[in-house]
């Protein structure tokens, strides 16, 4: 799909903040807090008029820009495991651990066969080509078929296949090469983008996952391991049955470290993308201590959305001002 846009918010690009564009990045779960972001500009008048978005960003972002917002927003309060396992269609076998296909027509029983072009607002999906290993970006075409292909986390969901007038191509998360698509929104006609990263709260993945925990002198340790120790009478302790027991509480779990790991890798991807292509504010909603699959947490994700919002307004609206005092 080209690059494209312009033609159908030209109007609104005209009227409102001309420059202001919002790039929403991926996170799975923690992308919902996007809705309590977008929630704090419409009410300060700072509504976008470009919105790009990648993965769980671009599912927020598709429903912003097709004035379905409000729909999303109830449906995320609602969400519950019962409802996440009906989306999930598993198989053996395939190129991914889901097929996709619930996803996908759950997507179309509230986007229909909607076009990119005539969504009110312009609007750019991103995914990346697993042939090429370049960003994708979808600014016309199906509504549809383009948040599918930037939410297909590898080896989660199946890849989304796609013919185009160059040839073949095989579609995954837009996460791997552009988290936060800053370079989209521009593209779609915005000078002024404020990114909104849901994977840069490190520091407290650490704290969450026990890390910072087992890090404190063995007194002063809160975690399940550690309260596992103290209840060991001191007179056993030195026994040679339980020093493995003590081994065990002095080290983080392997679950831990592969949490923090992953978390700190997805955070330094984000960050060297955000230094080829930063944008003029980056908000980062504290979302770490809430794990990527938590969707039955919307209602605190929002809220936590609309707190790094609200947080940025001051600055947010000098950039504003600026930009349009350089325009007159």
């Amino acid at each position: 799909m080209a690059q494209a846009g312009m033609a159908a918010g030209a109007s609104m690009l005209e009227t409102s903040h001309a420059n202001l564009g919002l790039a929403l990045g991926g996170g799975a779960a923690l992308g919902l807090a996007h809705i309590g972001a977008l929630r704090v500009l419409e009410r300060a008048g700072l509504a976008p008029a470009v919105v790009t978005g990648t993965s769980m960003g671009a599912v927020v972002g598709a429903a912003y820009a097709a004035g379905k917002l409000d729909l999303l927003e109830a449906l995320a309060r609602q969400i519950n495991w019962r409802r996440v396992l009906r989306l999930t269609d598993f198989r053996l076998g395939g190129s991914g651990v889901l097929e996709g296909r619930a996803i996908e027509r759950e997507l179309r029983r509230h986007f229909g066969h909607q076009r990119i072009e005539d969504l009110p607002i312009p609007f750019a999906a991103v995914a990346t080509d697993l042939g090429t290993g370049t960003a994708w970006t979808a600014s016309t075409g199906d509504l549809v078929t383009a948040v599918r292909a930037s939410i297909s986390l590898p080896a989660v969901f199946a890849p989304v296949r796609l013919q185009t007038p160059s040839g073949a191509c095989l579609l995954v998360d837009g996460g791997l090469v552009a988290n936060v698509p800053v370079a989209a929104a521009r593209t779609l006609g915005a000078d002024l983008v404020v990114g909104v990263d849901v994977t840069a709260d490190f520091e407290s993945v650490a704290t969450t996952v026990g890390l910072r925990d087992q890090l404190l002198p063995e007194a002063q340790r809160r975690g399940i391991r550690a309260r596992l120790w103290s209840a060991v009478p001191a007179f056993m302790r030195g026994w040679p049955l339980l020093r493995r027991l003590r081994a065990w509480a002095d080290e983080p779990s392997l679950l831990a470290v592969a949490l923090a790991s992953s978390a700190l890798a997805l955070r330094q991807l984000s960050l060297q993308q955000n230094a080829a292509a930063p944008a003029a504010l980056t908000v980062t909603p504290r979302v770490g201590h809430i794990f990527h699959g938590e969707f039955d947490r919307a209602e605190e994700l929002i809220r936590i959305g609309e707190t790094a919002m609200e947080e940025s307004l001051g600055a947010l609206r000098r950039l504003v001002g600026a930009a349009e005092g350089r325009s007159l």
